[in-house]
């Protein structure tokens, strides 16, 4: 595409840093300017790196389908999710319910409390699309507008804050059964695997804490889980655009609620028409189409015309005498 190799010299550190500081490894997205960083998902200007395709596609792959992690992964994943649930999610829900209970008369509280019933209002609308079978009846009264269509706090009456405590207190406890009984089945597996085996004759074959703790060694990766797991992260939960986001262990986190290229980053797989690609395969359709994308920019020779188009272009046209 170029007329001299100075050019693709001085053009290599230029291709290669953004695929550095975008691919989602030296730099966080949530950490970026403001301008592209986001809490919940990738911005895009990572979803155009081919870096961070290809780097979360083998960090995910590398954590859960080792042979000693995919043996635990499902149920540390179902654990995980609800401990999350019901010991930040719904106690941030529960602590805004309160708070609009007690300032809705307060006008200097207004805009807190406008931000505190979108919140709940989506959260729980979200909510009911995922749990199916729990409801709340009176949803719809947490956001009540006035005449100029803002949320007004003083028309949410008692009954509509007491029917959402009690949807909250419904979700705890479904959230609590989760993750006992993956907790308990995770110690069950655990103590089998520490098992020792012998044979008919009641001759050892082998010390099951011994394999289990080689097993472990073999393949556990301390370090790479605190990547995936955002182990750094000081805060579990943030709030982003009238919603509540998961910040730590989001490995063990489908992105249920958004699609292909709006996932997390580290998710386990990707949602795509209402179907979920595991995130290994899903990258790397995108990396592929991205190769196939350059052969074909290659093939007709698309940058060259380009850039012969664009020296074309007078950006300061010559006055007419």
């Amino acid at each position: 595409s170029f007329n001299s190799a100075k050019v693709i010299y001085i053009l290599i550190p230029i291709l290669i840093i953004p695929q550095l500081l975008f691919s989602g490894v030296i730099v966080k997205f949530d950490k970026l300017h403001p301008w592209f960083a986001s809490q919940s998902s990738v911005p895009w200007i990572g979803n155009v790196m081919a870096s961070r395709w290809a780097y979360e596609g083998m960090a995910v792959a590398q954590f859960k389908d080792n042979e000693f992690e995919k043996l635990f992964y499902p149920l540390k994943k179902n654990k995980s999710f609800a401990k999350w649930k019901k010991d930040y999610w719904v106690k941030d829900l529960e602590t805004k319910v309160s708070d609009v209970r007690r300032g809705r008369g307060d006008t200097a509280q207004l805009k807190k409390l406008q931000h505190d019933l979108e919140i709940l209002y989506n959260e729980i609308n979200g909510e009911m699309n995922f749990v199916h079978g729990v409801t709340m009846r009176l949803v719809d009264k947490l956001v009540p507008k006035d005449k100029d269509g803002q949320i007004d706090p003083k028309q949410v009456d008692d009954a509509t804050l007491n029917e959402a405590e009690k949807y909250l207190g419904i979700l705890k406890q479904h959230y609590r059964n989760v993750f006992n009984d993956n907790e308990k089945s995770l110690d069950k597996l655990t103590q089998r695997m520490q098992k020792d085996s012998v044979d008919a004759s009641g001759k050892l074959v082998f010390k099951g804490a011994e394999r289990y703790d080689q097993l472990k060694s073999d393949y556990a990766n301390e370090s790479l889980e605190n990547f995936v797991t955002n182990y750094a992260e000081f805060d579990y939960t943030v709030e982003e655009n009238g919603h509540l986001v998961q910040k730590k262990e989001l490995i063990y986190r489908d992105p249920y609620d958004k699609g292909f290229f709006g996932a997390h980053f580290y998710a386990p797989r990707k949602r795509l028409f209402g179907t979920y690609i595991d995130t290994y395969w899903a990258n790397a359709i995108v990396v592929w189409a991205m190769t196939l994308i350059l052969c074909i920019t290659l093939y007709f020779d698309a940058l060259k015309r380009l850039l012969e188009a664009f020296g074309k272009i007078r950006l300061f046209p010559k006055k007419k005498r």
